[in-house]
């Protein structure tokens, strides 16, 4: 049980969302997770590991509550032009 009293939201299922990329398919195909209580999907900051491979160094999340938007990037070791934004 979550605070309030509430059930607890968990996945149900997953997928592949395609996140646009320059490559010959135009996109990569990213794992994600549905739930019927988020009307969109989740993405795990891990699902991007993949992508960098041994050249994955973290990532960064900035919320701006203001303009309710966010910035996900992640860091490529060497090279701060390998990053994905």
């Amino acid at each position: 049980m979550c605070v309030g009293g509430k059930s607890p939201i968990a996945p149900e299922g997953y997928g592949a969302a395609r996140i646009p990329a320059n490559n010959a398919e135009g996109h990569v195909p990213i794992k994600c997770y549905y739930t019927p209580n988020i009307p969109n999907f989740m993405l795990s900051p891990n699902s991007f590991k993949p992508l960098l491979g041994k050249h994955y160094n973290g990532y960064a999340l900035e919320c701006n509550d203001d303009k309710k938007t966010f910035h996900f990037s992640v860091n490529h070791k060497k090279c701060k032009s390998g990053s994905l934004l």
